[in-house]
């Protein structure tokens, strides 16, 4: 990821008032539409995500947390120019999850309801 990307992340999280074992994050998903890095803190791990812009992922996330009390990161901060935003850690990963039992049915219908709520947190 790149270092303004980092740069912004770990300047938000000393202000945030965490304590950041290393500078340097470590790479968690690096894919042609999005990028993830893990720092670690003296709180656990805080994820940065780097997203194409128009996608409202962030938005998304903070309305499935708090209206629907959804098991899902908690955004603590973002970065509407960069299309980045840092979340803490939530546990198990999705991926985790569907690699151990992926039904198609419910995948197709998990992408249809985040691309309808992505439309409906639009800004």
């Amino acid at each position: 990821m790149d270092k303004l990307y980092t740069r912004w992340a770990v300047e938000c999280l000393q202000a945030m008032g965490y304590t950041l074992t290393s500078l340097s994050p470590e790479d968690v998903q690096i894919t042609p539409w999005s990028d993830v890095v893990r720092f670690k803190t003296d709180s656990g791990y805080v994820f940065l995500k780097k997203t194409p812009e128009l996608i409202y992922e962030p938005d998304v996330i903070q309305v499935l947390h708090n209206k629907f009390n959804a098991p899902v990161p908690e955004v603590i901060a973002r970065n509407d120019d960069l299309n980045c935003f840092l979340m803490k850690d939530s546990g198990k990963h999705l991926r985790a999850l569907l690699k151990n039992d992926f039904n198609v049915e419910l995948a197709c219908q998990a992408i249809d309801t985040f691309a309808s709520l992505q439309v409906a947190s639009r800004p």
